[in-house]
């Protein structure tokens, strides 16, 4: 072989050895990871749509609360669900900025973003869950001329949507 293919084939090597050097491959180790944890709850009552995230060292619910067990908690791919104490806990999650999502199929879902440290369980802060409202507007008479099997049903319409 001549000796100028053997310089291009290093300086390809050369090349290849620094794009991977770069890219981190050498020494750069795995991504540090930490958790998140918490208590969801509800309260008790007439008012019992809003979801609160409680902080670190409430060892009791409050009163007038009451543990959501079984709501979904969602960060970085990794799902847990909360026990029957409205607890959960979650380890291995990459450090930096995430959104997390808490679900429930009795309450509207909730997102937002905590921060996650290296080797350190993060306890999130209150937050309130908000209450959905709707608008529901129906005609009580209106000049349709259809056929008799027709004509309550919009004068009924929204009563029966707010049974649904």
């Amino acid at each position: 072989m001549d000796k100028g293919k053997w310089s291009r084939w290093g300086l390809v090597a050369v090349l290849l050895g620094m794009m991977v050097a770069m890219a981190g491959c050498f020494g750069g180790g795995p991504i540090p990871t930490g958790g998140i944890g918490g208590i969801v709850c509800v309260p008790i009552g007439d008012d019992a749509s809003p979801i609160h995230l409680l902080e670190k060292g409430l060892e009791t619910i409050p009163v007038g609360y009451r543990a959501l067990g079984y709501a979904t908690i969602k960060i970085a791919g990794r799902t847990v669900k909360t026990n029957s104490n409205g607890y959960f806990e979650l380890w291995d999650i990459p450090q930096g900025k995430r959104l997390i999502e808490i679900t429930h199929g009795s309450y509207q879902p909730y997102s937002t973003y905590v921060t996650i440290y290296a080797d350190r369980l993060e306890w999130l802060s209150p937050v309130k869950l908000g209450v959905g409202y709707y608008l529901l507007v129906g005609a009580g008479e209106f000049g349709f001329e259809g056929a008799d099997s027709l004509e309550d049903g919009p004068r009924n319409d929204v009563s029966a949507m707010e049974l649904a």
